[in-house]
């Protein structure tokens, strides 16, 4: 709710590139080993914010960004593209661990994602206004 708020008040744009940058962050932290485990608990917490909330946050992004017409297919492509990551990780985590690297490794190649997520954030154009959106009139409901 803390991130919806902010994402009315300052736009999605800004709240989902700090929301993948905030757990890159807290990723590459985690990755060092020296943070207590009182640390841990909430730089996990970060990092959920950080991927949970960003996919939530990107929703609503691409939600208000593409017009009535195409609203739903990049959705749709945005959130596929979420579940194909997320399996993908599972599979690459198993991979990273079997192969032995160390914690740093192990923690630090999760941050990739995120930057990942940044430039893409940042990549998209800027509108001025949105062609075909009408506002919602819930005045005569």
């Amino acid at each position: 709710m803390i991130t919806s708020y902010l994402a009315d008040r300052f736009g999605p744009r800004i709240i989902t590139f700090f929301s993948f940058a905030s757990s890159g962050l807290a990723l590459l932290i985690m990755s060092t080993g020296v943070v207590p485990l009182i640390g841990m608990y909430a730089l996990v917490a970060v990092v959920g914010f950080g991927s949970i909330g960003a996919q939530i946050l990107l929703n609503g992004f691409v939600a208000t960004y593409y017009d009535n017409e195409t609203r739903a297919s990049a959705l749709g492509l945005t959130l596929g593209i979420g579940r194909i990551g997320a399996v993908l990780a599972i599979s690459l985590g198993g991979v990273l661990v079997a192969a032995g690297y160390s914690t740093f490794i192990n923690f630090a190649v999760w941050s990739l994602p995120a930057i990942v997520g940044m430039i893409a954030v940042s990549l998209v154009p800027r509108r001025k206004g949105v062609v075909g959106r009408q506002p919602l009139d819930l005045s005569h409901h």
